[in-house]
């Protein structure tokens, strides 16, 4: 093979008449004919190799930049000064010929590789990438981040012996190696030392071995193993309690193009609680960024370890991995709101500035005996419930707003639960419900004897309740599906917070709700759906009824507090007949991912209002192309949107799906913008707009929609 060699420009090798300057080298390919010696003999076009470079360095924290190329290795480059070798900002790839082992020796104490792809020219799989093996009793700093690493047996190996009281192993794609990471069992830490970040997926194994009593703790978290199940690393460490593990990253997309190709915000964690990693939740949550998600996973053992008690001071999601409930001890909301997405338990729950929302039809679970303290501006949103008990005979609870007392016989197997927010509102007579939903289920209906049932709310959950007349009505229903039934009607005090009703001689449960004695409702909402209609996402409502109606106000929301209106449609004013209403938020699925809330405010001629519940719609950028168009009927242009494409001039083509042409243009576009082109008026139908340049073909079909 025809050894390469490599152009330098050392600042032109201007070495400073200070010995101890740091100078600057630039290394790249050599020019065609060059001799194969790598040693300068042209002064005015001087070459040489990478190792040249470290040679001529005066190892006072010098940098090397090394330029876009290849760069076949016949022999192991050895960093014996203290310097910097980057290729940040550069496409560099260093190859190690068969038998090369390892490509990078590092024997200086302070050392940096940033940039670079580190490869096998040939397979199989051997030596390795970098091995670090600076002196033996001195401090050591020495940072490798940003590389890319395969085809070795072990991608980093740390030499035996070795004290590190700064090692830096971050942001590096590490993969398809024997070993990831190889940490011998007499390397000595200080805290300062981390493995941090990266990808270490595709690997045989990822190994962090770190045996040695009191030789201090790696910092491991936040990578990527290629896997989300913690046992394909965890059963190649030996005496894990000394390494910190939680959590590693559940995704491999890149989510931020100023990392260098790999996803430093961590928008996105998972994380295992293993009999290590007491807090493997606290780990990922200071992690995290706000509005991230934390997919939590079943604990190791049996699932028999219960996450920590967590404090939210920032918006977040956490969400489950599987059906399994996810148990942690409590929860807290000081500061930010949380989403919950799967099933989980706590045995206390307190909300002071925050709110908590259940998604996906899901119930937060409180042990009995368990604790809700709701003693700020914080709120539950969606449903929280209890484990099932049995209520002795003659005992009194207190538990989620429900008080019951009374009852000679026991009632067995009872859970309560509460639904709180838009969801919970419900129509009854012809008035609105509070934003409060109790369910009280026994399974035993039979031989109940009489309890007192007393309700009670906080005033933030009246919804368009205003109890002026201060009576308040109580209805129930036996199933989801039955009609809603008037119970009692009984005063209440509007000047109490919480709210209290009484109703007595109860002896059967079921669902139970409060509305004020009178509060018609101008529209009669029978149904109100959000679908993904790629890229966009479609809303259909309808209703049966409708009493001087105004118009509809289509809100949005992308944590499903705060809402906004995207836009507007005309209402009815008065019908006794179903209509059905249709609209197109245009391109929220290239705008946005993950979930997108959505609600109506249906506003009457005399400027009251009132709103629908919230229906959603979850979005994941796979399920959008990388060019989407849209038009409506009767307007001259339409608009073609972009995602990831590659910038650069390309053609553009619309056909019929009879293959008929419509359009042509060329344009340049960029990734993620949106342009507008004259087709003139299309008809209401579906085309296929075709986009071909930078050696890319892409095709998409979209919908003209009709005249709303």
């Amino acid at each position: 093979m025809r050894n390469i060699r490599f152009f330098l420009l050392a600042a032109w090798f201007c070495i400073s008449l200070d010995a101890y300057a740091q100078t600057t080298y630039y290394v790249a390919p050599p020019p065609t004919g060059s001799n194969e010696e790598g040693i300068p003999d042209d002064p005015d076009n001087p070459f040489a190799t990478i190792a040249y470079a470290i040679n001529q360095s005066t190892g006072n924290s010098d940098t090397i930049k090394v330029l876009s190329g290849v760069y076949p290795q016949a022999s192991a480059i050895t960093v014996n000064k203290s310097i910097t070798i980057t290729g940040l900002g550069e496409d560099v790839t260093v190859l190690a010929n068969i038998g090369v082992s390892p490509l990078f020796r590092i024997t200086a104490n302070t050392v940096t590789i940033e940039g670079i792809k580190l490869s096998k020219a040939e397979l199989p799989l051997g030596g390795m990438g970098v091995l670090i093996a600076p002196p033996l009793g001195e401090d050591v700093n020495i940072a490798i981040r940003q590389n890319e690493i395969s085809g070795f047996a072990s991608g980093i190996e740390l030499s035996q012996g070795a004290r590190f009281d700064g090692l830096e192993i971050s942001n590096n794609f590490i993969n398809n190696n024997t070993n990831g990471i190889l940490i011998n069992q007499t390397v000595q830490f200080t805290e300062n030392s981390v493995v941090l970040s990266n990808d270490l997926s595709g690997n045989n194994k990822a190994i962090i071995n770190n045996s040695t009593v009191n030789n201090g703790i790696i910092n491991a978290q936040a990578n990527w193993w290629g896997s989300t199940v913690a046992s394909g690393v965890t059963l190649e460490i030996t005496n894990v309690n000394r390494v910190t593990y939680s959590p590693w990253l559940n995704t491999e997309t890149d989510n931020n193009s100023d990392d260098e190709g790999f996803q430093g915000s961590f928008t996105s964690l998972g994380v295992q609680r293993i009999t290590s990693n007491s807090n493997a939740l606290t780990d990922a949550y200071d992690l995290v960024t706000a509005e991230g998600n934390i997919t939590i996973y079943p604990s190791q053992v049996n699932n028999n370890f219960t996450y920590e008690a967590i404090t939210i001071n920032k918006n977040i999601s956490f969400i489950t991995a599987s059906t399994t409930l996810i148990p942690i001890d409590r929860l807290i909301t000081n500061g930010g709101n949380l989403i919950l997405n799967g099933a989980f338990k706590v045995n206390e729950l307190e909300l002071i500035e925050g709110d908590i929302r259940t998604t996906g039809g899901n119930a937060l679970i409180v042990s009995f005996g368990g604790v809700i303290t709701e003693n700020g501006t914080g709120q539950f949103l969606g449903e929280v419930k209890s484990d099932a008990f049995t209520l002795p005979a003659n005992t009194p609870l207190n538990f989620l707003g429900v008080s019951i007392s009374g009852g000679a016989g026991p009632l067995n197997n009872i859970t309560i639960s509460r639904t709180t927010g838009a969801n919970a509102v419900a129509t009854v007579g012809d008035s609105r419900s509070i934003e409060v939903l109790w369910d009280i289920n026994v399974p035993d209906q039979n031989n109940i004897s009489p309890r007192t049932l007393t309700f009670t709310w906080e005033s933030i959950y009246d919804g368009e309740m205003n109890f002026n007349n201060l009576e308040a009505v109580i209805w129930k229903r036996p199933a989801p599906s039955s009609a809603w039934e008037f119970v009692d009607q009984t005063a209440i005090n509007t000047d109490q917070n919480p709210r209290i009703v009484t109703v007595n001689n109860v002896t059967s449960f079921s669902q139970w709700i409060i509305s004020d004695a009178n509060n018609p409702l101008p529209v009669e909402l029978t149904s109100f759906s959000a679908s993904l209609l790629e890229p966009h996402v479609e809303l259909n409502w309808e209703t049966a009824s409708e009493i001087n109606s105004d118009f509809f106000s289509v809100e949005r929301s992308e944590n499903g507090k705060d809402f906004q209106e995207i836009g507007q449609l005309k209402a009815a004013g008065d019908s006794d007949t179903p209509l059905q209403y249709r609209y197109i938020d245009e391109q929220a699925a290239r705008r946005f991912s993950g979930s997108l809330f959505y609600r109506l405010r249906t506003v009457d001629f005399d400027g009251s209002f009132e709103y629908s519940d919230i229906t959603a719609v979850s979005i994941s950028e796979d399920d959008i192309p990388m060019i989407t168009a849209f038009a409506r009927e009767g307007e001259a242009s339409m608009k073609l949107f972009t995602r990831a494409i590659e910038p650069g001039d390309y053609h553009i083509w619309i056909t019929d799906l009879s293959g008929r042409k419509i359009f042509e243009q060329d344009i340049e576009l960029s990734p993620k913008e949106a342009y507008e082109l004259g087709t003139g008026n299309l008809p209401q139908s579906v085309y296929l707009i075709r986009c071909v340049g930078n050696q890319l073909a892409l095709s998409s079909k979209f919908r003209v929609e009709g005249i709303e």
